[in-house]
């Protein structure tokens, strides 16, 4: 076992401890500074919106201003603010006749979209990196690729890349989290504290459940057997949990 001291990015009096093992996330100590997730979660007009897509159909500006009480303009604000973060979609929408189309909104990206990949293939790459700079042999998993990378970071454990990934999303949401799993079993429990969110969460139940439902998205973002099972919003006093677990089925 190694331990990597860091100061966390943006709390320059925080020093955190990472045990490096085998098949660990490794992106919670050097995913970039600026979290740059936080901001666009912390409004409740934007978690109502997400809210309001995952219901999974399609919606226009005029339909999600109506669902959330949202003025027009304020809500098409918000959506390209989503948008713009890669948790929404907006395509136009395809008319047999005269018209100018609606533009359409939906919940995430699509898997080929090339945002997406990048996305991807630099929180894979960040996770390499670490580990290939701790040259240690029992961390470093033997090539092979990664679907639609376009530099072709090369990994054989979809399971290590599902956590690399989610961890990644965390960090960039300034939620600390820490993953604990005993060796072979197929379940995974995240514990999450100093979440930004947990004032707005405790007044509006709804902020959790929206970012399980992104957690789930992002767990699929790679062909993996993780898939997320539940989340216990203020477990205790400190911390929030996150339960994990093999998909039933899945080779």
């Amino acid at each position: 076992m190694i331990f990597l001291y860091s100061v966390c990015p943006g709390r320059a009096d925080h020093v955190a401890s990472v045990a490096i093992v085998a098949g660990m996330p490794l992106n919670g100590v050097m995913a970039s500074g600026g979290r740059p997730l936080y901001r666009t979660l912390a409004s409740l007009s934007r978690v109502n919106l997400l809210r309001a897509l995952q219901s999974g159909d399609r919606m226009t500006v005029a339909e999600l201003a109506a669902a959330t009480g949202l003025h027009h303009n304020t809500a098409r604000e918000h959506l390209d603010r989503l948008i713009s973060a890669g948790f929404v979609s907006r395509e136009a929408e395809v008319r047999t006749s005269k018209g100018r189309p609606r533009q359409l909104y939906s919940i995430g990206q699509a898997r080929t979209d090339p945002r997406l990949l990048k996305n991807i293939d630099e929180a894979l790459r960040r996770s390499d990196q670490i580990r290939r700079l701790l040259r240690v042999d029992d961390v470093i998993t033997p090539p092979t690729s990664v679907p639609g990378s376009k530099t072709e970071i090369k990994h054989d454990n979809p399971r290590t890349d599902q956590l690399d990934l989610l961890d990644d999303h965390m960090d960039r949401c300034g939620i600390d989290a820490t993953v604990k799993q005993e060796a072979e079993s197929a379940r995974v429990q995240m514990q999450m504290q100093n979440c930004p969110y947990s004032t707005l969460a405790k007044a509006h139940p709804q902020v959790c459940q929206t970012h399980f439902k992104l957690v789930q998205d992002v767990l699929q973002r790679v062909d993996g057997p993780l898939e997320a099972e539940s989340i216990s919003p203020f477990a205790d006093e400190n911390h929030c949990t996150l339960d994990l677990r093999e998909a039933p089925g899945h080779n």
